[in-house]
């Protein structure tokens, strides 16, 4: 199969073909065969992202209408509404051919789920409809009716166990919610949060503020890759005002979110407890604002987690915008502090974003905010003097600049301050001179 994705007049829609070429579907042509499908859309991930939704028993269904003739412009009496239902009833008498001939555990559980999301689409469609509209009402009620007889007579134990799953996510999370109440973190306390710079976050539970969602997975089997695109679009809708002709590919076994527009310009990694924990440049991207830039952080790392609504960083800090604020890239250099939550002690802390150097070549990065008030304290925490970075070679030892993590660059400008060094290294590459300070290199050869 093959997505292709068209733009006209600033408006996106989508094609998908056969190996061979042949056309399978058109949303601008065939859209009002699938409720859930739009003619047209205004972003090109909106598109690519409904595109691939389309399961396999819509495309089997389709294969007989999707022919040149059906493409070009035709005149046909029969309605849409007509259309629609010999398309459900193509794929029900399907469907019930694939019940009686299952083999495999794993054929069975795809075929159910398939029903399901037959089931709920008939559901939508049907909620649509006005009370005038019976005789479609009653072919509707007869088909759902149809697919739970399939259910009952071939997948009995799979509809229990999604019984009992959902009737155990109900009472987790009863039970979290009656923990919540007596902590004080009820929806009142919740709504109560400021989350302001420099302002405590009201973290009292000791679980992180993305726990909750965990219970999901109980009646989800799907869990994981519905969070990943949940991220990619919240992803691509940050970005959407610069890169429309974005689209996103998601790698589940890897949670990786991949963001391209006509090549990689992005990539988001997933960890453990689903939780965002990184945001790297690709391509174009990268050759213009590498991942220590400020311009980076400014346009694509604070939009993108504000919209997702969350972040890890140095491994075990969860950043949540909704509970502090993440500063603006300053005119000038400056540090602030925002708050964390250390989701390996379960403890609120402070962390500080640095911005260094001068507006063109900042840099930004995390920094403890305990290291910062130490190196500010009146003491000389210089490792090595003046003279010694004159023409040196150093390294870069920071893993937080992942573009420069590693590689070695020349001094060649120092700015001494009363208790600290830093100095320009032109890294060469590509990456061109930055701003450094001392913890973030170490020196490789000195004069």
């Amino acid at each position: 199969m093959k997505i292709e994705i068209d733009k006209k007049h600033n408006r996106y829609s989508f094609a998908i073909k056969k190996s061979d070429g042949k056309l399978l579907y058109a949303s601008s042509k065939q859209f009002f065969l699938i409720p859930s499908i739009k003619s047209s859309y205004q972003y090109a991930w909106e598109a690519y992202r409904d595109a691939k939704r389309i399961p396999t028993y819509h495309l089997e269904s389709l294969d007989k209408l999707a022919s040149e003739e059906f493409v070009a412009p035709i005149n046909t009496d029969v309605s849409a509404e007509s259309m629609l239902e010999d398309h459900y009833n193509t794929i029900l008498n399907g469907i019930n051919d694939k019940a009686r001939s299952v083999e495999s555990d794993e054929d069975k559980e795809a075929i159910y789920e398939e029903i399901k999301m037959i089931t709920s689409e008939l559901l939508a469609i049907e909620s649509n409809l006005e009370e005038e509209e019976g005789k479609e009402i009653d072919q509707i009620d007869d088909m759902i009716g149809f697919l739970k007889r399939i259910t009952n007579r071939y997948f009995s134990d799979l509809l229990e166990k999604d019984k009992e799953e959902k009737e155990e996510a109900d009472k987790a999370q009863a039970e979290s919610d009656a923990l919540m109440a007596e902590e004080g973190m009820g929806m009142e306390g919740m709504g109560g949060m400021e989350g302001g710079m420099g302002e405590p976050m009201p973290m009292d539970s000791p679980q992180n503020p993305l726990a909750m969602s965990s219970k999901r997975v109980l009646a989800n089997d799907n869990f994981e890759k519905e969070v990943l695109e949940d991220f990619a679009e919240g992803a691509c809708r940050a970005i959407q005002g610069f890169h429309p002709d974005a689209i996103y590919d998601i790698d589940i076994e890897h949670k990786e979110i991949k963001i391209c527009d006509k090549e990689p310009i992005l990539s988001l990694k997933v960890g453990e407890g689903m939780l965002l924990t990184n945001i790297m440049p690709n391509g174009k991207v990268y050759s213009i604002y590498p991942y220590h830039k400020s311009t980076f952080y400014q346009k694509y790392w604070k939009p993108i987690v504000e919209s997702i609504g969350h972040i890890v960083v140095d491994n075990s800090m969860l950043l949540v915008p909704g509970k502090t604020v993440l500063p603006d890239f300053p005119s000038s250099p400056k540090s602030f502090t925002v708050n964390g939550w250390n989701i390996d002690n379960n403890k609120e802390e402070n962390i500080n974003v640095s911005f260094k150097g001068d507006t063109k070549d900042s840099i930004w990065l995390f920094e403890d905010a305990k290291s910062i008030r130490t190196s500010s304290s009146g003491h000389n925490v210089s490792k090595y003097t003046e003279q010694e970075y004159s023409n040196a070679i150093v390294k870069c030892i920071n893993p937080q600049l992942k573009s420069i993590y590693g590689r070695t660059g020349a001094v060649d400008k120092i700015l001494p301050g009363t208790n600290y060094v830093e100095v320009y290294v032109d890294f060469g590459r590509g990456l061109g001179t930055q701003i450094m300070s001392e913890q973030d290199i170490e020196i490789i050869l000195s004069e």
